[in-house]
């Protein structure tokens, strides 16, 4: 995509939002994917305020945010570039989201909230899920290399979270917790991603641009009963984000339900 290619994507007068957020939102999900790579010079103020039509002051407030967070560089008479190591899923953050079980390094879990004798949410009692309730509500935030990149909002039967050590949900993923701590026959995980644009809340929990995109999971765990054991909601930031899975090639064949679930009414 080429800065002529952005003009439609930053609408004037976008409420709330001021447009250099918009801007550095934009160049910043060009750099952390690849698409400009390190060393690829970014076009000259004066350029880019020209091909967007929106004033100086805008670019320039947008490369100083991206300067500030060490994406782009600039050298008086070079101009401006990606710098040589800019901010992606590092094999460290790559674990950290996709693995349910490991804790790399660097990865630090802050406990925001523990509330005891909670209801499901209806959000998350979709489908013939059954609740199995009351729930432990866990309100907390992952971090890696000391960068947030989840907001969680986690329910945890109370039955199993009390299985666990004693402040093991402040070092451990709760899933793992559940693998080797308890009995309970897991049945499904039925997950669903969503892209959304943060909201206040969550663009200063994560430290990030206020509307920036957000990939929103929401997990459901069960037992072999259709008892909902773990369910949630996880908020991770756009820029941090990667998704990967690794799947026998047939089993949408053999179980199609496993991978695309039955069509709800």
């Amino acid at each position: 995509m080429t800065a002529a290619d952005t003009t439609s994507l930053i609408p004037p007068g976008a409420p709330g939002v001021a447009r250099y957020h918009q801007l550095a939102g934009l160049l910043r999900h060009q750099i952390t994917t690849g698409t400009w790579p390190p060393g690829h010079r970014l076009p000259t103020v004066e350029r880019l305020a020209d091909e967007l039509g929106v004033a100086r002051i805008t670019v320039r407030q947008a490369y100083a945010q991206l300067a500030q967070e060490d994406l782009i560089t600039s050298e008086r008479g070079r101009g401006t570039y990606v710098t040589d190591s800019p901010v992606g899923p590092s094999p460290g953050l790559h674990a950290a989201i996709n693995d349910p079980i490991q804790h790399p390094e660097g990865l630090e879990i802050r406990l925001i909230a523990l509330t005891r004798d909670q209801h499901l949410p209806a959000e998350l009692r979709v489908g013939e899920v059954v609740p199995q309730e009351p729930y432990v509500r866990l309100d907390k935030i992952h971090r890696h290399a000391d960068e947030p990149f989840c907001l969680i909002q986690l329910f945890i039967a109370q039955t199993e979270f009390d299985r666990f050590p004693a402040g093991a949900e402040r070092t451990a993923k709760v899933a793992r917790l559940l693998r080797e701590h308890t009995q309970v026959p897991l049945g499904q995980l039925h997950q669903t991603m969503t892209v959304a644009p943060a909201d206040a809340t969550q663009a200063k929990a994560l430290e990030y641009v206020f509307a920036g995109p957000i990939a929103r999971v929401v997990r459901r765990m069960t037992d072999t009963d259709g008892r909902v054991v773990y369910a949630g909601v996880f908020s991770y930031r756009g820029d941090r984000f990667i998704l990967d899975v690794t799947l026998p090639a047939d089993l949408m064949y053999r179980y199609p339900f496993a991978v695309v679930p039955a069509a709800r009414p």
